[in-house]
Order: structure tokens, then C-alpha cells, then sequence
């Protein structure tokens, strides 16, 4: 009984370390990013992502020598079908927000770790999702 409630209390101490101090609680950062950057020419053009119930139809229109570039995302998992948003590149990483409508806006992030290019769509505090990106053909 002493075992469990130590077990009780170390998983409680954790999880309200892992929240920071104060505030809102911290975005899961992706553990595996690769090192290596990530180029406008390496994310340019359409993309596919599978979810268990859904197909996201991503596309990445990539400016040279603009910091901020376009994200159009479009599937039947989001609330209005269609969202828009920007990133800007940040070394091996690509981060911004899209906006679902005037009043939904979540961050993004675009980056490649050991399976792929992957998206990171946060929809708030300890809520996000990961799509892994195949190239559309």
C-alpha cells in the first residue's frame, strides 16, 4: 500500500513539474528533430498526410529570401476544412499559426526527424497532433 501511494504521488509531482512554473502548461517540443536545416527548396509544393480517419492535403508555397512563407492545409478533420497560416524558418525547423477561422488560430510547426518530414498542429496547452508528410505526386 506504502508502494502505490509513493507511486501515487511521484506520477502527480511529475506531471505538475512537466506544467513549468505557472502559467499555461509547456508545448511538447519534438524530441527528434534533425540537426541538419530544413530549405525553402525542401519543403516546397503539395504534401499528403494520413490520419486514422482522415487524408490533410498540405501545401507549403515557400518565398526565397522572405522569412514568411504560406501553409494551406485542407482536410475533413478540421472544423471549417481549410486553414491558412505562415511560417517562418527557425535553423532545422519551420514554426508559425494557422488560422481555422476569425476566432481558432493554432501554432504549427515543420520539421524532420528520424521518420520524415513531419507537421506539428498544437490546438492548445498539452494538445497537439503529429502528421507525418509524404510528397504528393
Amino acid at each position: 500500500m506504502k508502494t502505490l501511494l509513493l507511486v501515487i504521488l511521484a506520477v502527480f509531482s511529475i506531471s505538475a513539474h512537466a506544467r513549468g512554473p505557472g502559467g499555461d502548461p509547456v508545448i511538447p517540443w519534438p524530441t527528434f528533430v534533425s540537426l541538419t536545416p530544413v530549405t525553402c527548396e525542401q519543403l516546397q509544393g503539395d504534401w499528403v498526410a494520413y490520419d486514422h480517419n482522415s487524408i490533410w492535403f498540405v501545401n507549403l508555397e515557400m518565398r526565397e529570401g522572405d522569412a514568411l512563407s504560406t501553409l494551406r492545409i485542407k482536410s475533413h478533420a478540421l472544423f471549417t476544412h481549410k486553414a491558412t497560416g505562415w511560417l517562418e524558418a527557425d535553423g532545422p525547423l519551420f514554426y508559425g499559426k494557422i488560422a481555422m477561422d476569425p476566432t481558432h488560430f493554432y501554432d504549427v510547426i515543420v520539421f524532420r526527424d528520424l521518420d520524415g518530414t513531419k507537421i506539428r498542429i498544437i490546438k492548445g496547452p498539452q494538445k497537439y497532433f503529429d502528421l507525418k508528410l509524404y510528397r504528393r505526386e
